[in-house]
């Protein structure tokens, strides 16, 4: 096949492809680009193959390749940058991402709208929103009106704390498509006011034939929103249950395998593994803010991140994707159960763990500041977290169980996570469990963890703050207390709610609730 032109190889690989023979696939890719490495194409199905066959280190190498014989075309830097994201390499994915603004935003250049809208997502994913809304912007002049679309520029509009204009385009959209779940839960949960028109149009949604169970789940949630802004919360109670017991439905679930996840990091992250010495990254960047989803941990990152040494980076993904990545290489991508993965994690390379989250937080922040990471998985790697970066800081955030359990239960999540959530007693289960586990981080590294109670941080602000920030070593500055002055976005359940004072309603919530919440109570305390 030596003296066979580009055509034949291209037509053969295409072929094996179609077959899904992947080895013979990937072969025959690997002849074409020894023989013909001038070839673009050579290397893009190279690449294509490796990607199929999971080696996705020799699909970055044979990208880069294709990229130095072509170096401005945008679905090469697409196809770069996917890998590098599945790599968790996000300090070389974020600068591809950058290339392909440039490059986008050139108008001889056409992209088509679905690698648009993946770009634009992964750069909301990067909180990189002026850059995302501009590419969603791009989005809607070649398809006007496409409702998802719309949505995320309103999204976009709510996390910078825009609420009115974000209220105008969530309005907008619903004129168009009045029966959209998406539409009605975003408008019902973008402010506390209570809104009768907005109740019968949700009302109305749910009087539709055949609706999936996400979506009449979604519906649900946004009545009782509502029903509970109004103070009906006996009606927004039915509803709520309604709305979980519909999405717990859509999947197969055990939260025994998740206590039992937790109870092997506590007994692989002894205090006697936690003492051991390791080559480490010496970064003292990090402050970690950990609790549990609505536990107030935005809050406090609206506060540390008004001082004028810190950055709010929101909830980085970094961590967890580096780590997957190193576990599943270490495992020659071989399935290990949750207790090998705990095991083997005590053997990662912390130095290079460590490094790889610094390198990828300062490529998405542009900056070498230090920062906030505030994402609720990370507390379940504390102790990993600190051998890899041990001048890190972490402030635990606790807050009274039957409030922090319900705040969990009323919040419909993004399918995937916190998949306890739906259900009361596995709410109070792992509840448990995940306090428990920060009772051990607290013992272990008592120098490196600082807990507080979010019923203080509300009763008591400035203490409270000044506490945290002495403990950061951060001087105090007056201006931790001003949130309206933090103009940074949050993308969190609670954008609508954190730039206006500090407010205490939500503290005791759940006694409006009693009766309905009479068996997690008791599953708290049994």
């Amino acid at each position: 096949m030596a003296n066979k032109p580009a055509s034949h190889y291209i037509q053969s690989i295409q072929s094996l492809m179609a077959q899904k023979n992947w080895d013979a696939a990937a072969e025959m890719a690997d002849q074409f680009s020894r023989k013909l490495p001038g070839e673009v194409a050579a290397w893009i199905l190279a690449a294509q193959c490796s990607m199929q066959s999971g080696q996705l280190d020799r699909a970055a190498d044979c990208l880069v390749n294709a990229r130095q014989l072509a170096p401005e075309d945008v679905m090469l830097i697409w196809q770069q940058l996917k890998v590098w994201e599945s790599l968790g390499r996000y300090d070389l994915a974020i600068p591809q991402a950058k290339k392909m603004l440039n490059l986008i935003h050139k108008e001889s250049v056409q992209v088509r709208a679905d690698v648009l809208q993946g770009l634009a997502v992964f750069l909301m994913a990067q909180h990189q929103f002026e850059q995302a809304e501009l590419i969603f912007l791009k989005i809607n002049q070649q398809q006007p009106n496409h409702s998802d679309v719309l949505l995320n520029l309103a999204t976009i509009k709510q996390y910078r704390g825009e609420i009115k204009e974000a209220e105008m385009m969530g309005l907008s959209v619903l004129n168009q498509f009045p029966m959209f779940p998406d539409a009605l839960y975003f408008l019902a949960h973008l402010n506390r006011k209570n809104d009768k028109n907005l109740v019968e149009k949700i009302k109305s949604a749910l009087k539709q034939k055949q609706l999936h169970p996400q979506s009449e789940s979604k519906l649900h949630f946004s009545l009782a929103k509502k029903l509970e802004d109004a103070g009906d919360f006996a009606t927004s109670f039915e509803h709520r249950k309604k709305g979980t017991k519909l999405f717990r439905s859509t999947y197969a679930y055990d939260v025994d395998g998740d206590i039992d996840f937790i109870k092997h990091i506590k007994e692989a992250y002894s205090q006697k593994v936690m003492k051991h010495s390791n080559d480490s990254c010496v970064n003292d960047a990090p402050i970690f803010i950990v609790g549990l989803p609505r536990s107030g941990t935005t809050l406090l990152e609206r506060i540390i991140g008004n001082h004028d040494e810190v950055i709010s980076a929101g909830e980085l993904i970094y961590f967890n994707r580096l780590m997957s990545f190193a576990l599943q290489k270490k495992a020659k991508n071989e399935a290990l159960s949750s207790q090998q993965m705990v095991s083997a994690s005590i053997d990662l390379d912390f130095n290079e763990l460590g490094k790889s989250y610094v390198n990828c937080a300062e490529a998405s922040l542009d900056s070498k500041a230090r920062f906030i990471d505030k994402h609720p998985i990370n507390g379940l790697y504390l102790g990993l977290i600190h051998k890899a970066l041990p001048n890190a800081k972490f402030i635990i955030l606790d807050r009274q169980p039957m409030d922090m359990c319900y705040a969990v239960y009323k919040q419909l999540f993004a399918p995937g996570i916190y998949q306890y959530s739906y259900d009361l007693k596995e709410v109070a289960a792992y509840y448990q469990a995940h306090s428990e586990l920060m009772d051990h981080w607290q013992n272990v590294m008592p120098d490196a963890v600082c807990r507080i109670n979010y019923e203080d941080l509300v009763a008591d602000t400035e203490l409270t703050a000044r506490c945290v920030l002495d403990f950061c070593n951060l001087s105090w500055q007056g201006a931790c207390l001003d949130l309206g002055s933090n103009k940074q976005a949050s993308a969190t359940a609670s954008a609508s709610q954190v730039r206006g004072k500090v407010y205490s309603s939500s503290v005791g919530l759940w006694k409006n609730y009693k009766e309905e919440l009479s068996d997690l109570k008791r599953y708290l305390t049994s």
